[in-house]
């Protein structure tokens, strides 16, 4: 078997030998799409991550492939349908509730965005940077007694909802999937969404991204909110309506965002970067951007990578007992 293998920077060293006993690993990210359909036209099984969208042509372009590995929670660069009607088994972490509750990383990142935004954190160093040493120009916000807002309560929401407790504030919770009594168990107070972004001091969004939660924050959700209040985003870009928030940032709507995700990151990864939000926190202090790194702790990566390697070698050893059983 040909295994392309274009997720290898940082790869566990258990998690490669485990591919190997597969057949021949190829660790290559090709420069151009010709070159990729090129490169995966013999392979029978494909390993990505979110910056490779694995599409219709892509699969056409690969009769041999019967795998397609991503260890990730998010699927939306993965063309189902398409990998549905060519048989093409797909390994993801979506799920996986057991392996995921043990990877705290994006709700530690969603925390590390909460302290460094209300604290001033990477505006204040790069003064430092600059060789200037101010105190009062950085006056930031504590988070105890402050109300935070879980739009989504599923595994990373109420990690967040245990870090922020810790921290002495309140936790309100929206989620139309899980009922009151499950929300209170995980020390959330259950509302509706509206009654959420009217009391929250932060708002920080964790569902998954569907055709009912694409686009759920818009001007109309920016404007129950309070002009005191900021938005985190760990989830997908796609949730929020980034030119809504950009105008509520110019023109004082809200105080504030940290974001860890953005639209059309795939043009983000290709080095196109001409984003107007990121161009706006290239001029002002109340929007912190990072590169989707919320769930790439090292342990985490170790952990995931792993187990989708084990999982690709036992579904790769069942087709191939299934095709010598087959006459």
């Amino acid at each position: 078997m040909k295994i392309l293998h274009t997720d290898f920077e940082n790869y566990p060293s258990g998690a490669l030998a485990m591919l190997e006993t597969l057949g021949n690993v190829v660790r290559r990210k090709p420069e151009t799409r010709e070159a990729f359909l090129r490169l995966v036209a013999d392979a029978d099984i494909l390993i990505v991550r979110m910056d490779t969208v694995v599409d219709r042509a892509l699969i056409n372009a690969a009769p041999r492939l019967v795998i397609v590995g991503s260890a990730t929670t998010g699927i939306n660069h993965l063309d189902m349908d398409a990998l549905e009607e060519h048989g093409i088994a797909v390994i993801t972490l979506r799920g996986e509730t057991t392996l995921l509750q043990e990877i705290p990383s994006t709700a530690e990142h969603a925390m590390g965005l909460i302290l460094a935004l209300l604290r001033r954190i990477p505006w204040s160093f790069d003064a430092v940077r600059r060789r200037t040493w101010e105190s009062f120009a950085f006056q930031g916000h504590e988070l105890k007694g402050r109300v935070i807002g879980l739009v989504g309560c599923g595994r990373v929401g109420a990690m967040v909802a245990g870090f922020s407790a810790a921290f002495g504030m309140r936790v309100l919770g929206y989620d139309p999937h899980r009922d009151a009594g499950e929300l209170a168990s995980a020390g959330i107070e259950a509302v509706s969404l509206e009654g959420l972004l009217r009391h929250s001091d932060i708002v920080s969004l964790h569902p998954l991204l569907t055709e009912e939660t694409a686009g759920m924050i818009g001007a109309s959700e920016f404007a129950l909110m309070k002009k005191e209040a900021v938005l985190i985003n760990t989830a997908r870009g796609e949730l929020v309506d980034e030119a809504a928030l950009l105008h509520v940032l110019e023109t004082g709507g809200i105080a504030g965002a940290a974001l860890d995700v953005l639209q059309h990151e795939k043009d983000l990864y290709a080095g196109r970067l001409a984003h107007p939000l990121i161009a706006y926190a290239e001029q002002r202090d109340n929007l912190l951007i990072t590169p989707h790194i919320a769930g790439m702790a090292v342990e985490s990566v170790w952990k995931t990578s792993e187990y989708i390697a084990r999982r690709i070698v036992v579904v790769a050893k069942r087709l191939e007992k299934k095709a010598r059983d087959t006459p």
